[in-house]
């Protein structure tokens, strides 16, 4: 048993994020560098985003978000438009 897995009784929940964050260790796209100078560069801007994403997975990620967002928005956008006077 590995401390960071918690045993058994943790196997399938802190033992899945240990077990996860020890496998991609290394293994993410973003370039830290690269980040550090967009970060140093944004923060000199006149207007600087609100959000911004740094790397292809959290752009991925907030992309796929935003879909289902504006999918669902737009399902219930009637029952959102009763509620008015």
């Amino acid at each position: 048993m590995r401390i960071d897995d918690g045993g058994p009784d943790y196997a399938e929940s802190v033992g899945v994020m240990s077990r996860y964050r020890r496998d991609s260790e290394g293994k993410a796209p973003g370039d830290p560098a690269k980040a550090g100078r967009v970060l140093v560069d944004v923060v000199g801007l006149d207007d600087p985003p609100q959000r911004l994403l740094l790397g292809s997975d959290a752009l991925g990620i907030a992309e796929k978000h935003n879909r289902e967002l504006a999918e669902e928005t737009a399902t219930w956008a009637e029952v959102s438009r009763s509620t008015d006077y």
